[in-house]
């Protein structure tokens, strides 16, 4: 199974009078990540089910690639948000695969998107990948079972391979 990894687009600046949860998704962000969810698109992607950070800038990446076409709206997830919990996902993803799920997009930060990529990967955190703003990591999962150190790595690619 096809596992999508997003990370959010370019954001405001954190300032210490606004929630880090509330920061948007700068002009720039929005262009070059509604760009590079177009480049997605014409490449074919398409996935089930798109699950979101509950913070805003994730969420704003996350509706972009809904309105592009990616699949059906997000789903907040609340594992998805820094320091998130891996272990709910890996729950989720397991009966996600029971019941016969496709292909899914998550849409967070970093470091817990790369981290939770090298356990599926490798089976341990290395701090080893990197994902750009707005890029993209393409994990081949098996079908059934426990999908930790039993990942490919088919994409690990920068927005500006996807950007037009």
């Amino acid at each position: 199974m096809k596992l999508y990894c997003i990370r959010h687009g370019l954001a405001q600046d954190p300032h210490p009078e606004q929630p880090d949860r509330e920061r948007i998704l700068t002009k720039e962000g929005y262009k070059k990540t509604r760009s590079v969810a177009q480049g997605l698109a014409a490449l074919g992607v398409q996935v089930e089910a798109i699950l979101t950070s509950p913070y805003l800038r994730a969420s704003q990446t996350a509706v972009i690639c809904h309105e592009q076409g990616l699949g059906p709206m997000p789903v907040i997830h609340e594992a998805l948000q820094p320091g998130g919990d891996w272990q709910s996902w890996l729950t989720w993803w397991q009966a996600w695969q029971a019941q016969g799920g496709g292909a899914v997009a998550l849409v967070g930060h970093l470091p817990d998107l790369s981290q939770w990529a090298e356990r599926l990967l490798w089976g341990q955190v290395g701090d080893k990948l990197v994902l750009k703003k707005a890029g993209v990591m393409l994990l081949e999962l098996p079908e059934q079972g426990n999908p930790v150190a039993q990942a490919q790595l088919l994409w690990l690619l920068p927005p500006r391979v996807l950007a037009d």
